[in-house]
């Protein structure tokens, strides 16, 4: 095998081996509980919470915070199957958690891409067992 081939090939199972990632634990080294975007209806149902604002509150804290945007001081928007509710996450307050199959959060851009302008803050996108 020549030189140059074997390079390669070193570069390539070193490449497939710094990618392979650890299913529970993602690059930065945090369980994907702590990260991931979607808290599905199991795990809300896992904690018993009464509404989804403390769903959120138990489970995904980090939905709540505000970014360092300009104006995102106001916090993410809300949509429920596709609505946009007002009051921001003190909304959350009025939904069940039993009703709840699903929550996403978006960063700005996606709710941007997704919803239009006015999402600095990102958004909490739920869907309802009824909705979707």
């Amino acid at each position: 095998m020549s030189v140059l081939v074997y390079s390669r090939f070193i570069i390539l199972v070193t490449s497939v081996v710094a990618c392979a990632a650890n299913p529970r634990v993602n690059r930065t080294g945090v369980s994907p509980r702590l990260t991931s975007p979607v808290l599905t209806e199991s795990e809300i149902s896992s904690v018993d919470p009464p509404t989804a604002l403390d769903a959120i509150r138990r489970l995904r804290p980090q939905y709540l915070r505000t970014t360092s945007v300009p104006g995102a001081a106001d916090g993410p928007v809300v949509y429920v199957d596709g609505i946009r509710l007002s009051g921001g996450v003190e909304a959350l307050r009025d939904i069940a958690a039993t009703m709840i199959r699903e929550i996403r959060r978006l960063d700005a851009l996606d709710a941007t891409a997704r919803y239009g302008t006015g999402h600095q803050g990102g958004a909490i996108v739920i869907t309802t067992k009824r909705g979707g």
